[in-house]
């Protein structure tokens, strides 16, 4: 959550809103009138056709609308009942749904904690199962702080991990192979500050001497962590119980380019920030990082083809990202995608490699025409070609500027069917807020906004889920509430996280599978819901909040 550069405390008395979950019941008839539930429109749906750049465009860069919009494309947003800052996602083979509510509410309101929030109905309705000391539920939480939470599900066997960095300590790691009914608990230790951890499990690649442990968990998981002067990672042989130090992806640590205006004197090294590691089916890993810092910001991937005991660095442009982590996905067939921003116009790219990192594509710019200004872009991958990259965006020019006090932001969510083209048809919506934020709008930041935003701190997430078609499952943080929300002239006041939101695509282009469209899905707002299902209330509570801010540049760490 928080850059170990120049980072001063202060606290901030703040009477909140939790929201929480309580014993309530509704019937499926009143499930359609849900203000903790949203459905997307059909009028913010845009087709349009995406243009490579082989460097930063001199003039602002517009992508091409095609007339029609095509098939619906429909996103539902569902509350999770918790304030949630840079939340990830996780989402198994039956669509249990994971969702970090980490937020700062420990008594005193001096440190955050994350709660595993868990939902087996598409994200209507949400339970607590928080890792327990002993696996007593009436125990305390046996991940009592965090400065960071990262929640991943693995595709293949549904083991959900729960990841919480204690700066210099390292990181509490703990998994799950019941829906979070139980949860096994291990440390993994990091030396320096520890910061923007990342987990992820893969096959084990073929003709590799190493050998698992775990035959309910045939596979290497692999964790990574930020520690400011270098990139730290292990691996675990036996599902996440222990882990072994390996080399690091980026041994040869770049330094800020002096001829760089923006470089900062004052920086012996670039960033070890990296965007969250990623996997094939073959067992390669891939780390992303732009170093961010000023002066630094090449786009690289760091590749492994032997299990993390040796990488190659790639560079993929030239198209310079000193603000956000990076993102990177492998579909089906083994192509490599990444996505970043520019540093001039702070627009999304995505290139992709067919070798393994070491050749990259011409990028392409992926924002729908319109969109002026974006931030921390994330992806994901499905089968060949098929992507999907999600991202907050605004129309307002001035929205990454100071003068943009009240500039609106909305979520993005963009996909293709034809990612390795040259030029790239993909279709975009725009995500829905509950109307219990604020009115029932799609504004889920108001104010400028670049690296580091607000409530929503310093990422984003999406995962294309292991179901049948591979729907899009994305997380939003939205500080855009009340008045914000009402009043064209609010602004989000960024005085804690902000409350977590699901998005899940409900309808539109297929992922995964011989279809190009997605089937029917389960749990859509205002279809058969199940009788006696738990809501959502709101409770009001008043909470005493603990905020580390940047002075300085925002930074994306």
């Amino acid at each position: 959550m928080r850059s170990a550069y120049r980072t001063a405390l202060f606290r901030t008395a703040l009477g909140v809103s939790v929201v929480a979950m309580v014993a309530a019941f509704i019937p499926s008839s009143e499930a359609a009138k849900s203000t903790t539930v949203a459905t997307s429109s059909p009028k913010t749906q845009v087709a349009f056709v995406g243009t490579p750049f082989s460097q930063t465009p001199a003039k602002e860069p517009t992508n091409h609308k095609l007339s029609k919009a095509g098939a619906p494309f429909v996103l539902q947003s569902s509350m999770i009942g918790r304030q949630s800052g840079e939340p990830t996602v996780g989402v198994d083979k039956k669509g249990v749904v994971f969702f970090p509510g980490d937020t700062f509410d420990t008594p005193g309101g001096e440190l955050a904690r994350n709660l595993e929030m868990r939902s087996t109905d598409g994200g209507l309705h949400w339970s607590d199962v928080s890792p327990k000391t002993g696996n007593v539920g009436s125990a305390p939480d046996s991940h009592p702080v965090t400065l960071d939470t990262i929640t991943w599900t693995d595709p293949t066997y549904g083991r959900t991990f729960s990841v919480d960095t204690l700066a210099a300590e390292g990181s509490l790691i703990s998994f799950t192979d019941d829906e979070g009914a139980t949860w096994t608990s291990s440390f993994a230790a990091a030396s320096g500050v520890d910061d923007h951890e990342t987990i992820v499990a893969g096959n084990v690649p073929d003709g590799s001497p190493l050998r698992t442990l775990d035959a309910k968990f045939p596979k290497i998981v692999y964790y990574c962590v930020n520690t400011v002067a270098a990139v730290s990672c292990s691996r675990s042989l036996d599902g996440g119980v222990t882990f072994t130090q390996m080399n690091s992806p980026f041994p040869t640590h770049p330094v800020p380019d002096p001829s760089d205006p923006g470089s900062a004197p004052d920086r012996a090294l670039c960033s070890s920030l990296t965007g969250h590691l990623a996997v094939d089916r073959k067992g390669d890993v891939f780390l992303p990082s732009a170093f961010n810092a000023p002066g630094c910001g090449v786009p690289s991937v760091a590749v492994s083809t032997d299990g993390g005991t040796t990488w190659n660095d790639y560079p993929v442009s030239n198209i310079k990202d000193p603000i956000n982590a990076m993102y990177a996905a492998a579909d089906s067939a083994g192509n490599l995608y990444v996505t970043w921003q520019d540093d001039k116009w702070n627009q999304p790219y995505m290139a992709v490699s067919r070798d393994l990192g070491k050749h990259w594509s011409t990028p392409v710019m992926v924002a729908p025409p319109g969109v002026k200004v974006t931030n921390f872009p994330s992806l994901a991958a499905g089968d060949n070609g098929r992507v999907v990259i999600t991202f907050p965006g605004s129309t307002d020019e001035n929205a990454n500027k100071p003068i943009g006090k009240t500039a609106p932001w909305n979520y993005y969510v963009v996909e293709t069917q034809n990612a390795l083209a040259a030029r790239p048809t993909f279709v975009s919506q725009i995500a829905p807020i509950p109307s219990r934020l604020g009115g029932g709008n799609t504004v889920m930041h108001r104010g400028a906004c670049r690296g580091r935003c607000g409530g929503l701190f310093d990422f984003l997430d999406v995962q294309v889920a292991p179901t049948a078609g591979g729907a899009a499952y994305a997380s939003l943080s939205d500080d855009c509430t009340a008045a914000c929300a009402k009043l064209p002239t609010g602004a989000s006041d960024d005085k804690s996280a902000g409350q977590g939101i699901l998005v899940r695509q409900i309808e539109g282009p297929a992922l995964t599978g011989h279809a190009t469209r997605l089937g029917k899905q389960k749990f859509v707002l205002g279809s058969s819901v199940p009788a006696g299902a738990p809501a959502l209330i709101l409770l009001p509570l008043g909470v005493v909040v603990l905020r580390r801010r940047i002075v300085g540049r925002p930074a994306a760490d």
